[in-house]
């Protein structure tokens, strides 16, 4: 062998190994648990071991001077990311703005080698023309396959009134009574409430942190669209006093805040109008935060014999996260994920949703102190499988932790009715166009009164 092709094949031996390596990172670092059917079964444990195969047969070929293996590897790799580039750039024409200068450099890169250890060879015999069809299919259905899928989420609908709103007249207050036990923060959107010793805040408004215009994994999305974070209080509704009209990026909302029954607690009614679908990695159907408490654990009404203590969490690897779910069943389910956020996942608790609300107990140092009554979250919740958590976790999420060390430290309560926080990646799920409602209570029980 000449000294010109030793050195590509020596070349194209570090490639395999690179790939070796990063097929099997990929194979123990994705998620799995996927059905057969699901896309991301195929791309998360069959794909990785494709690779890996052609990968061992490139370098046996090379090491055996076996021709026809390594240049049909060879080929096999230079078509598949071709045809992704291509494919990815069709499917994902925005976030390519993004992706598209580094994949090509590397395609090229990959092209000069392949071209280069294959002078002089016939590139017409079977292996090679059959590696180049598998290279280029496997490789235009990655970027299909990790494309988000369709909206599931369950708006209330289009065809909802939307009241009409009034400009807000003089300087807005920085917060405003509600109740003896009550407060709302018109600037923030923020409620906040006093039982006992705990206070409790809530952001009950369809917020959205990071989007995809297309679709694509959000760390591809041009920062020219990526929400600013803002939360505008524009006016109020004209109709009925103590109604809030906001704006956010891709989002208007209404928010409604009243005393409880009483005047021990607090009431929340929210609205949020999507004009056009949503695609998103991480976003906030309503977010609590607790403070006050000596020890904080929680039950939940379709398991409400299990009391679960919210603990604190290390991302991205560490102490386990917890939270909660419904799937596609129905089953509401409690679980700990193995390291961080990422499964599998271990039960904690499981009961059947039904119909109703879903109420949440929270327990300080193992009396109850308070219930919050949650209306809207589970019927309007995206059911299916998260593509980032895996081991049949749909895309809604009900995660609660402690932060900090002190179990005295504030909790936080965060729900989502499609989103990704969960497992590895930044895939992007949606939520479909329309009118979402948030209706929260929380109320004292009778013996924290």
């Amino acid at each position: 062998m000449d000294p010109e092709r030793l050195r590509w094949t020596f070349t194209w031996q570090v490639i395999w190994l690179g790939h070796v390596l990063g097929a099997a990172l990929a194979w123990w670092l994705l998620p799995g648990g996927f059905p057969w059917g699901h896309p991301r079964y195929w791309t998360n444990r069959v794909l990785p071991l494709v690779v890996l195969a052609v990968a061992a047969a490139g370098l046996w070929g090379v090491w055996r001077r076996h021709h026809r293996a390594y240049l049909s590897a060879a080929v096999f790799v230079v078509a598949m990311a071709t045809a992704a580039v291509v494919a990815g750039s069709i499917l994902f024409p925005t976030s390519a703005r993004r992706f598209l200068p580094p994949a090509l450099v590397i395609t090229v890169m990959l092209w000069v080698s392949c071209l280069a250890a294959c002078r002089g060879q016939r590139l017409s015999c079977w292996p090679v023309v059959t590696a180049l069809a598998a290279g280029v299919l496997i490789g235009a259905m990655v970027p299909v396959a990790e494309r988000a899928p369709a909206t599931d989420t369950r708006p209330l609908g289009n065809s909802l009134a939307w009241p009409e709103v009034a400009p807000i007249a003089g300087a807005t207050p920085l917060r405003i009574p509600v109740g003896r036990s009550a407060s709302l923060t018109p600037l923030s959107g923020e409620a906040e409430v006093h039982i006992g010793r705990m206070t409790i805040s809530v952001r009950p408004l369809l917020e959205f942190e990071s989007v995809s215009p297309d679709r694509c994994w959000t760390i591809f999305t041009p920062p020219s669209y990526r929400p600013d974070g803002r939360l505008r209080l524009v006016g109020t509704r004209s109709d009925v006093e103590g109604w809030y009209h906001f704006q956010s990026s891709f989002v208007e909302h209404l928010l409604h805040v009243e005393p409880a029954a009483g005047d021990a607690g607090m009431r929340v009614e929210a609205f949020s109008r999507l004009e056009r679908p949503i695609f998103s990695h991480l976003n906030s159907f309503c977010e609590l935060t607790v403070f006050g408490h000596r020890r904080i654990s929680l039950s939940f009404s379709p398991c409400e014999g299990d009391r679960i203590e919210p603990l604190p969490v290390d991302y991205p690897a560490g102490r386990p996260a917890r939270f909660a779910y419904v799937d596609a069943d129905d089953d509401f389910h409690v679980v700990e994920a193995r390291s961080g956020e990422k499964g599998p996942f271990r039960t904690l608790a499981r009961g059947r949703f039904g119909a109703g609300p879903l109420w949440v107990t929270i327990y300080d140092q193992q009396r109850a102190v308070c219930r919050l009554r949650i209306d809207d979250w589970a019927p309007q919740a995206g059911r299916q499988l998260s593509p980032t958590a895996g081991w049949g976790v749909p895309v809604n999420t009900l995660e609660f932790s402690r932060l900090g060390e002190s179990a005295a430290a504030p909790v936080w309560i965060w729900m989502s009715l499609s989103s990704t926080s969960v497992g590895r990646g930044w895939d992007s799920v949606g939520h479909n166009a329309g009118v979402y409602r948030n209706r929260l209570s929380i109320e004292p029980v009778a013996e924290a009164e």
